[in-house]
């Protein structure tokens, strides 16, 4: 990213620049400053240039030069610099000088006004571009202070970078848990980063950045979507199964900022590895039978070997008998390993301990349980009574309620959301079964918040929908209908959502929807005015209620 017009117009030594036209240009990147000739319709014009254009060059082109700002303005150019000496060019305003919004082409009718055409300074201001009167300042001074700010911005750049690769591996000295080093990717460069496995849900499950299974391991790609700079890297894992993680940073778009973003991932990624690597061993020498098998017989969609079969035998599965797959998860897991300083050891051993009492617990009540952490923060249990061929969904939610109990008594307050699927039989049946306990987990946290314990059934139909709210369908009735409302700060968006949901659990009925979100009826009745003005939607019409429903409810499950 280059140095912005505004920037240079802010420096003490060009205070005596004036404004002429186009002020809301002044954000537009230089590169270079370049010299006008003529003639100059057969001047090649570049952008991210600010051109000079000297006095002597002005009567001779006068005619052309309208066609001058719109030739600059098509090709991206940073502005024009012209000097009219002797001119008697009244000095403007120090805030026009510096870009704060005040520019000569407003003198009072009084002063006397630079010799340059009035259509070319409404044509300026109508394409946004910036027209500058050097004034006592010289064209090299100008190119001077460009060079030296592009050169301060470049050793900032490195001061920033060493500031970061310095945070990075003192926390990894530290044995800080990964979840910690890729935090401080984002938090040392003044924006987030996150970690997620890839693909791990189906692409169409979740909202991944444009990068594919094929990308070059631990090596970031960098793409810029509205003003900011993303950074997307994978990190594989190489063992039977071959699992990878995404690593995806967003940042302000700063000088050099590519750059810098580039080497800080670039040095993490073999320290972000080799974590990965020490946790997923350790994992593997706890659990490697059971992830093995947990992965073969419920989370794959292939055919069941038989020597698979008959491990799982040895393990005391019985795959005729029913079984419910159960999912619990620490919502926000990377954020709650960042605030507790957890390393990494520490990381594992609290997992440990979670699915050591998950399992304890059910086997006190009579149950068979085995169970596995798949990933990070995440525990997997396949419950079974060997006393009863059936049972009901309600009881395996008790179960685990009373488990969640016992882990916080254990000294681990832990924030644990969870999904029952369906009790069913044979190897389908657990995969079916696996599939509604994930639905239920993530629209039970979507719509019923963070310590939500769901089964299938009170999810009802709506987990066939899962799919659809995640999917580009669903994303994109979000944005006709609740749009606008994304553009509110995060305290007044959400404080307009829990208004409209509350609004269509009430059906319509204002006073009940006060009730809900104890409030006056004033301040919901404001609130709903707001929303209608924003994104033009009557709320008081009940067929809107289904569509808002909809679209509430798919945004809760695509960011849950």
């Amino acid at each position: 990213m280059s140095v912005t017009l505004r920037e240079l117009l802010q420096q003490e030594d060009m205070a005596g620049i004036t404004v002429l036209a186009g002020a809301s240009g002044l954000d537009r990147p230089v590169d270079a400053i370049m010299l006008c000739e003529t003639p100059l319709r057969d001047q090649p014009w570049t952008s991210r240039v600010l051109y000079y254009l000297p006095p002597y060059v002005v009567p001779p082109t006068s005619p052309w030069l309208d066609v001058l700002i719109r030739r600059l303005s098509a090709v991206g150019a940073s502005g024009l610099l012209v000097q009219f000496r002797g001119a008697g060019c009244a000095a403007a305003p120090r805030e026009a000088a510096r870009g704060d919004g005040a520019s000569s082409a407003g003198l009072p009718e009084h002063a006397p006004r630079p010799a340059v055409p009035k259509s070319l300074l409404l044509l300026a201001d109508r394409y946004q571009m910036p027209v500058l009167d050097l004034g006592p300042v010289s064209v090299m001074a100008v190119a001077e202070r460009l060079a030296l700010l592009k050169q301060n911005a470049l050793l900032a750049a490195y001061q920033r970078l060493d500031a970061a690769i310095s945070r990075v591996f003192n926390a990894w000295r530290e044995g800080q848990a990964v979840e910690s080093i890729v935090a401080l990717l984002g938090e040392s460069l003044n924006g987030s980063c996150r970690m997620a496995p890839w693909p791990g849900l189906d692409p169409a499950e979740r909202d991944l950045p444009p990068v594919s299974w094929d990308e070059e391991p631990a090596h970031p790609m960098l793409y810029r979507e509205e003003g900011r700079l993303h950074a997307v890297m994978v990190i594989k894992l190489r063992h039977r199964v071959e699992t990878a993680y995404l690593i995806h940073g967003v940042y302000a778009d700063r000088p050099h900022q590519d750059f810098v973003v580039q080497r800080l991932f670039a040095v993490a990624a073999p320290i972000i590895h080799s974590s990965l690597e020490h946790r997923w061993m350790t994992w593997e020498i706890r659990l490697r039978s059971k992830l093995d098998l947990i992965r073969e017989l419920v989370l794959s969609t292939s055919a069941v070997k038989p020597e698979v079969v008959s491990r799982a035998r040895e393990a005391g599965w019985d795959l005729s008998a029913h079984h419910t797959v159960a999912l619990l998860r620490i919502p926000d897991y990377v954020d709650l390993v960042r605030s507790r300083a957890w390393t990494d050891a520490q990381a594992s051993e609290m997992e440990s301990i979670v699915l050591d009492i998950l399992e304890q617990h059910a086997r006190s009540r009579g149950w068979w349980a085995y169970g596995v952490a798949p990933e990070p923060g995440t525990f997997l249990v396949v419950l079974r009574h060997p006393d009863r061929p059936v049972w009901s969904t309600d009881e395996v939610r008790q179960l685990l309620l009373e488990a969640i109990q016992r882990v916080r008594k254990s000294g681990h307050d832990l924030p644990l959301s969870g999904g029952v699927g369906t009790t069913d039989r044979g190897i389908d049946g657990l995969r079916r079964s696996y599939r509604n306990a994930k639905h239920s987990l993530h629209l039970g946290y979507a719509l019923r918040g963070s310590a939500a314990v769901v089964t299938a059934e009170e999810i009802g139909p709506e987990r066939y929908l899962y799919g659809w709210y995640r999917s580009e369908d669903a994303q994109a009735l979000i944005e006709a209908l609740l749009g606008p409302v994304f553009k509110l700060p995060p305290n007044q968006r959400a404080a307009m959502l829990e208004t409209v949901e509350a609004l269509v659990r009430a059906r319509g009925d204002v006073s009940r929807a006060a009730e809900i979100l104890s409030l006056h009826r004033n301040t919901v009745r404001y609130r709903l005015n707001q929303f209608e003005k924003r994104t033009g939607i009557d709320v008081s019409d009940p067929q809107n209620f289904y569509l808002l429903g909809l679209a509430l409810r798919a945004y809760r499950a695509s960011h849950s």
